[in-house]
Order: structure tokens, then C-alpha cells, then sequence
């Protein structure tokens, strides 16, 4: 009898690491069933004061801090979470606006076995979740080095709210940054940086049937700039350039007048960006098409949209080797990896601060409708985090 309650207990235990609670399942679906992409404003305010009544709930104070400047930003908010008293030392980081768009690839969330799918379940609204556990498993005490900032333009390179978050943490102090970790657990050592731009080409309208000898295609023009553009990749350098969204014309039997794209671009240095600049820029100038009609002069134009430096291991080292104490207290040989996807640890990289990515729970399809968690890796997760913040708050208080 002793032996299938002890076998029992074995099962529970297993069963019980590997699904979240029914508070934390409750939340979480609360948060991944809202649509909250960046541009979608009404499904922002939604999530934000969800986590706005969870966290006062438990005492802390909500400040939610207006972006100024361009009037896109409009909308857009970071919250700043902390209790009256605290100096602000530790910062979690994350964000609560998704690439999803309502419409289009949308997913409510499910669960299958221990697996839970859904729209942003890992980035980043388990990163929230979770970040709410941590918290409720410090002591006030502790509490107090301790900030939690979230902003809702990341997807997007946090353009509005950069400056904001610069200013919201203080310099020689510790970012954790809640973005989900990878597949294997590894957490992220170094980021590269994201740049996006957009490339617009003018060309003259003509019917395409009967005088298409006085048109300029603008649409066969950015087709050459972009195969050109594209052909600057070079993955075993972690160079690519993805030209993700292209548009132009008006209907199929006239010739194009304007085009433009959008070109995400990735890099592992700011020697390889300035470098590439030049080279789009020579694209961009450059004429390609083969025909040009008498007295006219095609134009191309680059408009550099976002930027995102690389996040450098000399960032993460200090909180990496904190990390791998506590893995080997867990029987865990946490990694370092080195990945393509940025996050606001980038935007904090040429500041003075101890910054790690990736401590939030992991799965798998970021960015596509089969997005989903693992659920046994909420648990390991919540336990690093405990663990981290605990010993940067003993760190804190040992200096005199």
C-alpha cells in the first residue's frame, strides 16, 4: 500500500510541474484571449488595465506613463509597477502588444496535454504571468529593490516608448527581461541588432496596353532593388535582410506609379549596419529597370524606420554566470545562446546596466498561429527567477 501511495505522489508531482495552476491558467487566458497587436489601441487598453488591477491588487503602485512626441504614439503606454519606497535596482521587463492581427491569424487559446497554444501565449503574456508569480513569492522586503515596467510598441522596436524605459531604469542596476527563452531552455546571451526600413520607388503611369512605352514600372523597379537588397545576406555571418512587406499599383493593366517595402534587417555588429547602409542606400540610388521613357527621372527613396543595437555578451556575462550558480543548484546546465530576435535589452545595451533575455517560459512557432507554451518549463523558469532575484537583492544588501 505504501508503494502505490508513494507511486501516487510520484505521478501528482509530475502531473503537477508540468501544468500551470488554475489562477495562473485563468490569467493567462485572460490576457492571450484579447487581441492586442501594436496598432490595435482598444485591445491594448484592455490588457493594460487587467494587469493594472492585478497588480494593485497586491499593493503596488500602477503608474501609467503617457508616450509623448509623434502622434502615432497616441495610444501607446508604459506601465511602471513598484512599490512607494523602492529604489528601482532590479528591473522585469516585458511588453503586451503581439504581431497578431485580429483578423487575420488570431488564435484563442487551447490546451493539449502539456502544451497550451495561443496568440502571444509566449511572447510575452507567459513572461507576464509568470513575472506576477515571481513577485507574489518575495517578501515585502525584497519587494522593495524591485520595478516591473511593460510597454506596448515592442513588436514594433519600441520607436514610441524607448526613451521612456531609458529613463524608467537607473543606470548600474539588473534587467530582466521576460521574453521566452529557447526550446532547449538556454536563456539569450546576445541579440542581434533589428533595423527596418522602408524603400519607395516613383515610376509614370501609362496603359499597359496601348502605350506602355511612356511608363515607368515603380513595381519592376523595387523588384530589382530588392533582389539586390536581399542578395546582401549572409547567414554565417548573421547578416539577412527580409523584405516582409510589398506594395504597389493600382490595377493590372496599368504600369505601376509608386511601390513601396518594408525590409526587416538583421545584424551581429554595428560595423555590419554602417556597412550595409552604404550598400542599400548605392541599391536605393541606382537606377536598375532597362527602359526609361524620354524625359523622365525614376526616384528611389530610404527611410530608416527602427533601430535596434546589438545586445553584447559583456551585458549579460555578470547575470549569465548568477545564473549557471543557480542552475548547478538545480541539477540544470543552463546555456547561453546567441539569437536572430530582438527585444528591449537591445534598446538598453549602451547603458550601464546588467541586462539577461529570455527568462520567460518556452515553446515554440513565436509569431505564427501555432504559437504555444510548454508548461513544464513555467515551473523551472519560476524557480531561476526566484532564485535570481534573491541573490541580486542579497548583493544589494550587503553594500554598505
Amino acid at each position: 500500500m505504501k508503494n502505490v501511495i508513494l507511486f501516487c505522489l510520484i505521478i501528482f508531482s509530475k502531473i503537477s510541474w508540468a501544468q500551470l495552476s488554475g489562477g495562473q491558467y485563468n490569467l493567462l487566458k485572460s490576457l492571450v484571449e484579447v487581441g492586442s497587436a501594436t496598432d490595435n489601441s482598444a485591445g491594448l487598453a484592455i490588457v493594460r488595465q487587467r494587469i493594472v488591477d492585478e497588480f494593485s491588487a497586491m499593493g503596488f503602485i500602477v503608474k501609467t506613463v503617457n508616450l509623448g512626441g509623434a502622434a502615432e504614439a497616441e495610444g501607446h503606454k508604459v506601465l511602471q509597477i513598484r512599490l512607494a519606497n523602492s529604489d528601482n535596482k532590479i528591473t522585469l521587463l516585458g511588453h503586451i502588444d503581439t504581431v497578431f492581427s485580429d483578423a487575420l491569424d488570431f488564435r484563442k487559446i487551447s490546451k493539449n496535454g502539456k502544451m497550451i497554444y495561443g496568440s502571444g501565449v509566449i511572447d510575452m503574456k507567459g513572461g507576464i504571468v509568470l513575472i506576477r508569480e515571481i513577485v507574489q513569492g518575495l517578501s515585502v522586503k525584497e519587494r522593495e529593490h524591485l520595478q516591473i515596467i511593460l510597454n506596448d510598441d515592442e513588436e514594433i522596436g519600441s520607436i514610441y516608448s524607448k526613451q521612456i524605459l531609458r529613463s524608467l531604469i537607473p543606470l548600474g542596476s539588473s534587467v530582466l527581461v521576460y521574453e521566452p527563452g529557447l526550446p532547449d531552455g538556454s536563456v539569450v546571451s546576445s541579440q542581434s541588432g533589428v533595423a527596418w526600413f522602408q524603400l519607395d520607388t516613383l515610376g509614370k503611369a501609362a496603359h499597359a496596353g496601348l502605350e506602355p512605352e511612356k511608363g515607368f514600372s515603380a513595381c519592376t523597379e523595387i523588384s530589382y532593388k530588392l533582389t539586390k537588397v536581399a542578395e546582401l545576406s549572409d547567414l554565417s555571418k548573421n547578416l539577412n535582410f527580409n523584405p516582409g512587406l510589398v506594395s504597389g499599383g493600382t490595377k493590372p493593366n496599368v504600369v505601376c506609379e509608386r511601390a513601396t517595402a518594408k525590409i526587416d534587417m538583421r545584424f551581429r555588429t554595428m560595423d555590419q549596419f554602417n556597412e550595409n547602409i552604404v550598400k542599400i542606400q548605392k541599391i536605393t540610388d541606382t537606377v536598375l529597370s532597362h527602359f526609361i521613357p524620354a524625359n523622365f527621372v525614376p526616384s528611389a527613396t530610404l527611410k530608416q524606420l527602427a533601430l535596434m543595437p546589438p545586445l553584447s555578451e559583456e551585458r549579460t556575462l555578470p547575470l549569465f554566470n548568477m545564473i549557471s550558480e543557480i542552475g548547478r543548484s538545480m541539477g540544470i546546465n543552463f546555456k547561453k545562446t546567441y539569437v536572430g530576435y530582438g527585444s528591449d535589452g537591445n534598446n538598453l545595451s549602451d547603458l550601464q546596466m546588467n541586462i539577461i533575455v529570455g527568462l520567460g517560459p518556452y515553446g515554440g512557432g513565436m509569431h505564427t498561429k501555432d504559437e504555444f507554451m510548454d508548461t513544464s518549463s513555467f515551473e523551472s523558469r519560476l524557480r531561476l527567477s526566484l532564485d535570481l532575484v534573491k541573490k541580486l537583492v542579497e548583493k544589494l544588501s550587503s553594500k554598505p
